[in-house]
């Protein structure tokens, strides 16, 4: 489901390493493709020393159920299947606040939006664990941002305005009689936002 694509380079003095994530193995190929000739050209100037391909599905799946874990203590349990996962960004009405770049994560019983990132990384000829923190390929991080059961989304919709808009309106919890709480996602195109309100209403 995720493939990583590490790309890893000296320049003056100081290390760096690049994670980009991707749906699949084609895509990561087609990236790959195009950034070989390119660095093996620059190699002798920037201090390329690495440059791989990584299927990221074990790591990415065991960050996850550790963050449900952390999130739900003793009560998690990991027998969901993943169905969706797409990078969104997250707005609000009004335009007070700025948008923020969330992941949504969709399984067969919960819909999460969580903060992804990469911890470690970056030092020369150090492997991961490390004291550097991670080693060149790094691992992937989550926090919980908001979360419920697929049962608790009351509609899920596509804005009219914007056709990569989409908002997912969930039922209050509780006894509260307050205003419904929503989700404002918008993503890359409008293809994205479609698979996500399709997932999302086939597995209500």
């Amino acid at each position: 489901m995720f493939q990583r694509l590490i790309l890893g380079f000296e320049r003056g003095g100081e290390s760096h390493t690049f994670n980009v994530m991707t749906r699949t193995k084609i895509i990561c190929t087609e990236v790959l493709k195009v950034l070989t000739p390119i660095a093996n050209e620059v190699k002798s100037g920037v201090g390329l020393v690495k440059l791989k391909m990584d299927n990221d599905d074990k790591s990415w799946l065991d960050a996850f159920h550790e963050m449900g874990r952390l999130a739900s203590g003793d009560g998690y349990t990991n027998d969901m299947d993943v169905v969706l996962y797409r990078v969104v960004r997250q707005q609000w009405k009004g335009g007070g606040r700025v948008p923020v770049m969330r992941a949504l994560v969709l399984t067969s019983g919960r819909i999460f939006l969580v903060d992804e990132e990469f911890r470690g990384g970056g030092v020369v000829g150090r492997s991961a664990g490390e004291e550097d923190g991670g080693g060149w390929d790094g691992e992937v991080v989550f926090r919980l941002v908001d979360c419920f059961d697929l049962c608790d989304i009351s509609e899920v919709r596509p804005a009219d305005e914007d056709p990569t808009q989409i908002t997912l309106v969930f039922k209050q919890k509780g006894l509260g009689f307050g205003r419904p709480h929503k989700w404002r996602l918008k993503c890359r195109d409008n293809v994205t936002a479609e698979k996500i309100v399709e997932q999302v209403r086939a597995n209500l």
